[in-house]
């Protein structure tokens, strides 16, 4: 069949291309009013050839009579029984140009006064009839399901998505009846009645468009999106999109509960909290911020600079710097200025974020006040560099500046010296006039030695009656004698004290670099042997090194061979020195201490012979001996309630033993004692030297059972680092602390903090040389944990100390009672 190309269009006019099938708009007589680029290709005749012209003429003819009726079936439901009020479905052949092609036609009556009717064609396939919506490819690969439904909500189209997410079985969905698929929707809601009442105002209003959630009652989270269905000007039906959004929803719900999280982290952290634009204004602080720098409340910073807090701007611009180019920046100390005019050092991390509601990027940051934490490390830093008697360089300092002072000689071609000095027989001062008094004219001396030298050297006290001052620069050996002469000079004056007049015998050692050593340790050793040289001599106060010293070496030899005899024949023996408990008087404690029965020279202490011992390499054998004299002493005390433990010292040569671990194990092993009645004490000077060596071999003593103890703590090396660092249960605070805590303020403070220390750290602290009662009851008061000195007890044999502590703490307690 042919129709004439020459139809004309509806006077309405529009154009249903917008419709994703092909579609073709119908008057009630049957004349085609409009038709969509789809549906001209199905037909292959233009729009313009159709408008006008009966869509019967399109059909076969012997099919014709059979579309008539049922469009007047459709128009009037009560001709026929066939077809559902208001649609229809109908399949038959389509005459064109003589080639007939099979269609299947769905017809909906549209409910306007005109009662246009809406014709969907769907092709025959070799599927069949798809009589329901046609698949196109855009509509089945959207993510949201689509549902077309005329102004009486008979369903024109739905695609796969749609049947998926709300589960409705494709029978139900063939039958057009918009009821059961209403019915099945409203059985997944958690609340049926919301789209009850959406469905009545789109009734109400059907030109209107909807928006709105959906929840069901699996928990998810549908977006239900209505639009009018038009062609042209007239609205035929609507468009419903749903979307799952669960996923989303759920996300927006995490976004707003860690929004509200934050709020609250903000407001109520006990940290000071801040945001600032990236020129430094403050955009917000929380009250823990303000409090932090002086102000009363946030809103008195809004609004001000960040730079203004800073104690150095230059610091600030650093921090600027580093914070934009990385980013980032953690756990920075920084010094802050508060409205009172004082300072605080605080721990700030900052970072830079975008920030989404003024849409650009903001610094956001954490401050923490660390001022009472400096304040202490401060103390201990100078602690750990400084002897804490005189003020003046301990031994790890001047070693410090001797490697800058030997590498800027060595550039530049010129010499270094170093003087030593020994106060000869200092002891007696101590012993007949007491410490307070010997710690006074250790202060003389090094205000003396201290005016002596230039800015550019350096003075030590590197023991306890011994002195160093490192010479930056002099000529050769005349300067470094000069400089030595010019310190004898000046102590060989007298000192005065409260009621009387000393005078001090003091030996100098002098040495130079390059000339007679290569680095700091062996000019000192070099300077050390030639200040011996004056004491062996007599006549000498100063003597400059030279190699023809080193003959007396051979006296050494002599003494090495008496001290390996003293081994073999058992001379060596073990007293022991209480270490008493404050809190109740107890003997908790003992340390073992060597001594050496000389035939001819007697009772000798270890500072006589032990640095002979590390000289010649016997020190190890020595170190095996006590600790094996000590495990049998513990195990006869092992029925007692005191001493708990027993402290032994062990040199670095041992520690370092690549087979300590194995002979300790199969000491203990042979021991029948527990070595927690073992306490090893390790100087901390001698600790530091090789800190990652000594802190394992520490762990694996530990890890036998035996207690370790960190001896001499203050004497140069100590610093909280350390003391995380090396595995110790107990510290041992150097006497020289304790000396003057009676009437030194300074000190007090010092060793208040070291216990405060010791107990935050949960190891317990020992006090040296206690040796006056004054001493004792403050460190009482002061809750240090335990105490050793000659107030509470000499080292004496082991069958005397048991009986000696004992009566030391009655006669104290009755004393105090």
């Amino acid at each position: 069949m042919t129709i004439d190309k020459n139809g004309t269009k509806s006077k309405s006019g529009g154009d249903p291309d917008g419709f994703p099938f092909p579609v073709i708009v119908l008057a009630p007589e049957g004349t085609i009013e409009h038709a969509n680029e789809l549906a001209t290709r199905l037909i292959g005749i233009p729009a313009a050839d159709l408008v006008g012209h009966r869509f019967s003429d399109l059909v076969g003819r012997s099919w014709r009579p059979v579309f008539d009726r049922t469009l007047r079936e459709l128009l009037d439901p009560g001709l026929g029984e066939e077809v559902a009020p208001g649609r229809a479905a109908i399949e038959l052949p389509l005459d064109l140009d003589g080639t007939e092609r099979r269609v299947g036609l769905l017809l909906a009556a549209t409910n306007e006064p005109s009662r246009r009717i809406v014709a969907v064609l769907h092709p025959e396939t070799d599927d069949g009839f798809n009589i329901h919506p046609l698949h196109t490819s855009a509509l089945e690969a959207t993510e949201e399901g689509i549902l077309c439904t005329d102004l009486d909500g008979r369903i024109l189209y739905f695609n796969r998505q749609f049947r998926k997410l709300w589960k409705v079985p494709k029978p139900v969905l063939a039958t057009g009846d918009h009821a059961a698929v209403l019915s099945i929707v409203e059985e997944q809601l958690e609340n049926p009645e919301q789209i009850r009442v959406l469905t009545r105002q789109l009734g109400e209003e059907p030109e209107r468009e909807q928006r709105d959630l959906l929840h069901l009652g699996d928990r998810r989270v549908v977006d239900r999106n209505v639009r009018p269905l038009t062609i042209g000007e007239s609205q035929i039906g609507h468009v419903l999109c749903f979307r799952d959004v669960t996923r989303y929803e759920r996300a927006q719900e995490t976004i707003r509960t860690s929004e509200r999280r934050y709020r609250l982290l903000f407001e109520r952290n006990v940290a000071g909290v801040f945001r600032a634009s990236r020129d430094g204004t403050i955009l917000e602080v929380n009250d823990a911020f303000a409090r932090l720098v002086g102000c009363e409340s946030p809103a008195d910073l809004r609004g001000s600079s960040v730079t203004d807090l800073y104690a150095s701007h230059p610091e600030r611009r650093r921090f600027g710097e580093e914070l934009e180019k990385y980013g980032s920046v953690a756990n920075r100390e920084l010094e802050l200025a508060r409205r009172d005019g004082t300072s605080i050092w605080v721990l700030e991390n900052s970072l830079i974020v975008e920030d989404s509601e003024i849409m650009e990027p903001v610094i956001e940051g954490t401050i923490i006040d660390i001022t009472a934490r400096k304040r202490l490390e401060s103390e201990l830093e100078r602690m750990a560099y400084h002897d804490p008697l005189t003020d003046l360089a301990n031994r790890r300092l001047l070693e410090e500046r001797a490697r800058m002072s030997l590498a800027f000689a060595d550039r530049h071609g010129i010499q270094c010296g170093l003087i030593y000095l020994d106060l000869s027989r200092f002891k007696r001062i101590n012993d007949t006039l007491g410490h307070e008094a010997g710690d006074n004219v250790l202060i003389q001396v090094s205000n003396r030695l201290r005016s002596c030298l230039r800015g550019s050297d350096t003075p030590a006290r590197i023991g306890g009656d011994e002195f160093a001052a490192l010479l930056a620069e002099v000529g050769g050996d005349r300067g470094a004698l000069a400089v030595a002469e010019r310190v004898s000079h000046s102590l060989s004056k007298p000192f005065k004290l409260a009621d009387r007049t000393l005078h001090v015998d003091v030996r100098i050692g002098v040495a130079l670099y390059p000339d007679h050593a290569s680095d700091f340790a062996g000019l000192l050793a070099a300077a050390d042997h030639a200040m011996y040289r004056t004491k062996v001599d007599g006549s000498l106060a100063i003597e400059i090194y030279s190699p023809e010293l080193d003959e007396t070496e051979s006296d050494e030899l002599a003494q090495e061979e008496e001290l390996r005899t003293a081994i073999e024949e058992a001379q060596l023996t073990l007293h022991y020195q209480p270490i008493i408990r404050l809190q109740d008087g107890r003997l908790v404690g003992a340390e073992a201490l060597v001594r050496w029965n000389h035939p001819e020279r007697g009772v000798l202490a270890a500072e006589a012979f032990i640095r002979l011992a590390e000289r010649s390499g016997l020190i190890q054998q020595i170190d095996r001996w006590v600790l094996e004299n000590a495990l049998l002493q513990a195990r006869q005390w092992a029925g007692r309630e005191e001493p708990e433990w027993i402290s032994i010292n062990h040199s670095i040569k041992t520690l370092r033993d690549p087979g300590l671990i194995e002979w300790v194990s199969e000491l203990l092993s042979k021991t029948p004692v527990s070595p927690g009645r073992i306490v090893l004490e390790v100087n901390e000077g001698i600790a530091v030297r090789s800190p990652e060596a000594v802190a394992n071999r520490l762990r694996e003593l530990r890890e036998l059972g035996i207690l370790i103890a960190l001896d001499d703590f203050g004497t140069g090396h100590s610093s909280l680092a350390y003391i995380k660092h090396f595995p110790a249960d107990i510290i041992k605070l150097d006497g020289f602390f304790v000396q003057d805590v009676g009437t030194n303020h300074d000190s007090r403070n010092l060793v208040k903090a070291v216990i405060q220390m010791g107990q935050a750290l949960g190891v317990q602290v020992i006090a040296e040389k206690v040796e006056t009662r004054e001493q004792l009851e403050w460190l009482k008061s002061s809750e240090c944990d335990l105490v050793q000195g000659y107030y509470t007890g000499r080292p004496v044999p082991a069958d005397q100390l048991l009986e000696s502590p004992r009566e030391s703490s009655a006669s104290r307690q009755t004393a105090s009672a």
